[in-house]
């Protein structure tokens, strides 16, 4: 089965039983070791920077964005890197 299979199935659920799996799934993130949870957000946030540079993901709206950007913060900050290395 893959993951859209599943994820098609799962959304066919009464809510409740999709609550109930969403809590459990949350719940095995829980287990993550720092490095492996550090590493899932990277990829997650590489995915949405291609999908942003693809224009495959709208902008939300600045009055939906519950952050504020510090003042003169860019493009050019630079991103951590998970390996430890300066750059």
């Amino acid at each position: 089965m893959t993951i859209d299979e599943i994820e098609s199935e799962a959304l066919r659920l009464h809510p409740s039983d999709r609550a109930r799996l969403a809590e459990r799934l949350l719940d095995s993130l829980e287990a993550l070791s720092d490095q492996e949870n550090a590493r899932l957000w990277a990829d997650e946030a590489e995915r949405r920077d291609g999908a942003w540079d693809a224009k495959a993901m709208p902008a939300a709206p600045r009055r939906r964005c519950s952050v504020t950007p510090a003042p003169g913060w860019d493009d050019r900050v630079s991103r951590p890197r998970l390996d430890g290395a300066e750059g």
